[in-house]
Order: C-alpha cells, then structure tokens, then sequence
C-alpha cells in the first residue's frame, strides 16, 4: 500500500461511523407480570374471541406498577421476547411452570393469574409469588362485568401495588398512590381502546413501525388524552426517522405529563425531546432538559430515573468527543443502578463505558466492559440486549483484525434475531457481516450481506438506517476504487441525512465525499466538501469532529500542495485539542501521521521518533496497532544501517 493511500485508509477510522448503540431503558425483570391464561370454554370463548385480554391484563399492570419508585418492573416487551422462546402448547396453563420460568428470566416475584367469560363476566384470579422461596404472597379472585372493566383494573393494580410494597423491606420503595389515580381517572380504558392499544404494542414488539402507527391512532381516537399512546407513536414516528412528527406526539405527552404531576412518565418523555435535540445539533437546548429532569429527579430521590438521565448527559458528552465528562457521568448512573440493585440497568451503563472506550481506541478497556455486560444479561435472560451485546463484541473483534470471531459473534446475533423476532434489528447483523468480509476482500459477500440490509430497511421505511447502509456500500465500492459507485451513494446516505436534518451525519456524509475527491485526487472539490464539514462541526461546537476535520485540511496539503511542513503543523495544533478532550485514539493516530510525512521528506530519524510516539500511546490503550507501528520503526532503522 503506497504512502498516499495509507494516510487516507488511516483517516477513515476517524470519520466511519462507530458501534451501533443500544438505547434501551426499561427496568429490570426483579417484578414480572407475566401471563394470564384463559379458561373461558369454547362456547364462551370460540375461536379464541377473548384470548388478547391476556395481553391487555399484563401490559396494563405493568403501566400502573410503574407507579411504585425505584422497584425495577419488566417491561412487557422483554417478556414477550423471552416468551416466545416458551411458546409450546399450554405451557402457561400449567402453574408448576411459572417459578422456573421467573428464575429464568431472573424475576425476584412474578405476577400471573386466570380468568374467564362467562355471560360477559369476568371471573380473574390474580397470583403474586416470590421466586426464591416459592411463597405466595397474594392471591384473590374478581368476579365483575366487563362493562366495569375499568375499575377492575384500578383496584386490582392498587392491591397488587400495595401488597408489593408492604411485603418489601426497602424502605426506598414508594407507592405513589396520588399519580396512581390522577394517571387513572384522566386515561379511562375503554376494551376497545386496550384492544387497540395491545395490538399498537404488539406490532412495536415486532419493529412493524408502520402497523404500530395504524392501532395506536385507533387507540387515540377512543382515548386522545392516554400518555402510553402519545409515548408509542413518538417511538414509532422517531424509528421512521419521522423526528419532526415525533416531536409533536412527545411534546403533547410532555404537557399532560407535566400536567398531572407524573414525573416518571415526564422524565422518560423529556430524555426522548432531548434526544431529538442531541440529534437535531442542538446541543444546548438538549443539555438544559436533561439537567432540568435531573435536578428534578434529584429532589424526589428518584434513584431510577435519576440513573436514566445520567447515562443520556453522558451520551450528551460522547458525540462531543469530552470523555472526562462520559466517564463521570455513565460511572453516576452506574453507582446509581448499583444502589438500587437495577441489574439491567447496571448493565446498560457498563456497555456504554464499553462503547467510550470503543469511540477512544481503548479496544481492551471496552472487551472487558463488554464482556461484563454481556454476563450480567445472560445470567438474567436479557435476549434483546444480549443481541446487541454480540453485535458490540463482533465489532470489536472485528477492528482487532480478529475476523473469524467477529463473524461467530455476529452468526450468534443472527440466531437469537430470528428466535425473538429482532425483523428490522437484524439488519445490524447483516451490516456486520458485510463490513467484515469487506475487510476480508470478499466483496462480493461483503456486498450480497449490504443489499439484503438495504431490502429490509426500504420494506421498513426507515429513513435513518437506510442512510446508514447506504454509507457502507458506498464504502466498500470506495475499497474497490469504484469511485463513481462510492460517490453514488455516500450522496444518497447525504441527501437522506439533509432531509432528516441530522447534522452530525451529515458532516460524516461530507467528509466521506471528501475522501472519495481526494483519492481522485480532485482536491479542490475535495477541500470544499472538508470545508462544508467543518462548518457543522463548528455550529454544533463538536470539538474533537472540528480537529478531525482539521486534519483532513492536512490530506489536501500534502497532496495537492506537496506543503509538508504545513501539514506538520496542522496536526500539531489538533493534538491540543484531541489532548484536551483526552480523545486518544486521535493524539496516537495524529502522531502516526506525522510519522509519516517525516519519512516521505526521507527524515528517518524524526519519523520513528514521532512513531514511537504513536506506538507508545497504543500500548497505553492496549490497542492492537502498536504493533503495525514497531513494523514501521524496524523498518526504517534496518534501512539506516544500510
């Protein structure tokens, strides 16, 4: 590989987009509402007529137990992931069979039951157990019309509610019982709204955007006011990329939220408007909510939501490049978790540690950050998040050069996609696998695995993710020297980012066309596109992007211009910045550049002087590449001898 050539591959690993991050934030599976089976015969139940309850009843105690502070509570979607693993016949109708499965999904007390119709009565009989000991804390039987399904559920959540917390020790643990029955008496729940609700819910269990979008709409027609509802279609528009559409549903779950005093609800509301501001580059205005919800959360002694919104202000920090301030705020929310014995969300946080120490070059702190969080999902069944545990781990494994197990790690994520219905997330996978064997010089794999990402996403409409792909096929045509291809669709990923307004990507959009112009060596069109980079990174004060960006600066000095000594100090001045940010895969890779001009001018003796520099700073991050740097130095002291 001549010098050229190598300088820009080397500059890529700074602009290519980094690990695929998880955002997922429910709480743990510590209380479980699980199943409630029907008993209903035939004549009252054909053809299954009253089967969906089951779901309504466990989504709707799942809701309202939200109400009880600082008690991890399963979300219905992670239990209906692992369900499905559970899905042979009458399975749940045997009792004997829910203290294994609450073991297996890690539940310190699980919540399941039965009912019946009968003559449009319901009969529900209602089961509370501790898993460790097998102790049955609650057990009470309704019998009510279904007209009056409505306060069925109230008394029932409030008896169940009450009874978790008078058989807890914790004094940490609060029934809030006065949200409890504001959030009741102005979200009345129709059937047909639960019904509606519960196949809204479904189809986002599903990643099916589009078919959640159609019954939550259903739902909010019956019910306009229902915050869960408001929260879904925010979800459903933002996974379509449909932010500005979003932003509306979010807002008005905000108000209402804001409203009736739900502060849990409103917190996990504002960390999504945030989000979407973080997004838009709008950075002040995301910091200020997310310090808001805090300070908040901090007053009520809210140690859950208060961990929330910790790791989101350190995700705030991570697209800015100032790891100090990550790595105080994931280790808050860490310590926070860990307070409040939350293991997924312990977990959560030490895989974004992993993730910081990724984006630094720091490949052996994040295995082992990595590694940790992947145990403490598996031990407890964790199957969504243990999926993109693989995916981080592949990806790692991966720019370690170790191909053959990214690839094992990426075919075990591919097997547990399918096994919980991941129909859109498996897409990662298939990028995965076509980043690697790109590497491998397999292209035409590297490009079969692309297409079949891009083919699911398009049948999904997912605009973000679709810009995404688009940037790695463009890059593997960038490997090949098909320019003109590279070109094609990196301005494809650029015209989808310009539309959803992400300016952060589309600095990535630009800089990428830049690199394809300068290996045409068309530097002109190539500084203008570097130029159009710089000025977003600039409007969204991303420091450690502007010294990036600056060093592309650097590409076109020494190409077009042959202005070494120009290009010496162009990366000299942004080893301040990427030293004040502590962003070290930045200062190694800086030195290896500088390295290397010095050997083009023929100064050996100040190359190896700047690669061991650089060498020195990888065996500091026990990263892989100081050896390719003790190569280089080998090298050029055995040609002083000569």
């Amino acid at each position: 590989m001549n010098i050229n050539k190598l300088l820009i591959y080397l500059f890529i690993i700074l602009t290519l987009p980094v690990i695929h991050q998880s955002y997922i934030h429910s709480r743990g599976f510590e209380v479980a509402v699980v199943h409630f089976s029907n008993e209903s015969d035939e004549k009252n139940n054909p053809n299954g007529k009253w089967n969906w309850l089951s779901s309504i009843l466990c989504y709707t105690l799942t809701d309202n137990l939200q109400f009880i502070t600082n008690l991890p509570i399963a979300k219905q979607k992670d239990i209906e992931r692992i369900k499905i693993q559970y899905a042979e016949e009458d399975f749940f109708d045997d009792e004997e069979n829910y203290i294994p499965f609450g073991k297996r999904i890690g539940a310190d007390y699980i919540i399941y039951g039965s009912y019946s119709i009968r003559s449009n009565t319901i009969s529900l009989k209602t089961i509370l157990k501790n898993i460790h000991n097998k102790k049955t804390l609650i057990q009470f039987t309704i019998k009510q019309s279904l007209k009056k399904i409505n306060s069925l559920f109230h008394e029932q959540t409030t008896k169940l509610a009450t009874t978790i917390v008078n058989n807890l020790s914790d004094s940490n643990y609060r029934y809030d019982q006065k949200s409890l029955i504001s959030y009741n008496n102005n979200n009345p729940k129709s059937i047909s709204f639960l019904r509606e609700y519960m196949l809204a819910w479904t189809a986002y269990i599903q990643e099916s955007n589009q078919s959640t979008i159609k019954y939550a709409q259903l739902a909010l027609n019956t019910s306009p006011n229902d915050l869960n509802t408001l929260y879904l279609l925010g979800n459903a528009h933002s996974k379509l990329g449909e932010y500005s559409i979003a932003i509306i549903y979010y807002k008005k779950a905000f108000r209402l939220s804001k409203q009736w005093k739900l502060r849990g609800i409103f917190t996990r509301i504002t960390i999504k408007i945030a989000r979407l501001y973080h997004l838009f580059g709008q950075y002040k205005k995301s910091l200020k909510l997310l310090n808001k919800i805090a300070h908040l959360n901090e007053k009520k002694n809210d140690h859950y939501m208060l961990g929330l919104v910790y790791n989101n202000i350190g995700n705030y920090y991570k697209l800015k490049g100032e790891y100090d301030k990550i790595f105080i705020y994931i280790n808050k929310a860490l310590q926070t978790f860990y307070d409040i014995k939350n293991d997924r969300e312990s977990a959560h946080s030490i895989i974004l540690l992993g993730i910081m120490y990724y984006t630094k070059g720091e490949y052996k702190k994040a295995q082992g950050y990595f590694n940790s969080g992947l145990t403490i999902h598996q031990k407890k069944a964790h199957q969504e998040s243990i999926f993109h545990d693989y995916i981080h781990i592949a990806e790692l494994e991966k720019i370690n050069g170790n191909y053959d197990e990214s690839l094992e790690y990426l075919k075990r994520a591919l097997k547990l996609a399918k096994v919980i219905n991941l129909n859109l997330s498996i897409t990662l996978v298939y990028n995965g696998f076509s980043s690697v064997y790109d590497l491998k010089n397999n292209y035409n794999s590297a490009k079969k695995y692309i297409i079949r990402s891009i083919n699911i996403i398009k049948q999904n409409n997912y605009q973000k993710d679709l810009a995404g792909a688009y940037t790695l096929l463009g890059l593997i045509y960038y490997n090949k020297s098909k320019y003109k291809l590279a070109l094609k669709y990196y301005t494809k990923a650029l015209d989808i980012n310009t539309n959803l307004n992400i300016k952060s990507s589309i600095a990535k959009d630009y800089t990428n066309l830049a690199l394809v112009y300068t290996s045409q060596k068309k530097y002109n069109k190539a500084m203008t596109h570097y130029l159009k980079a710089y000025a977003i990174r600039k409007e969204i004060d991303d420091k450690v992007g502007m010294a990036i960006t600056k060093n592309s600066f650097a590409l076109i000095y020494i190409n077009r211009d042959k202005d070494y000594d120009r290009a010496i100090k162009t990366y000299k001045n942004t080893l301040k910045d990427f030293k004040s940010n502590d962003y070290k895969e930045g200062i190694a890779l800086s030195y290896w550049m500088i390295g290397l001009i010095y050997e083009k001018k023929e100064n050996n003796e100040e190359a190896i002087k700047w690669y061991e520099k650089s060498r020195d700073m990888y065996l500091e991050m026990e990263n892989p590449n100081h050896k390719n740097l003790q190569a280089l130095i080998d090298n050029l002291k055995q040609n002083e001898k000569k």
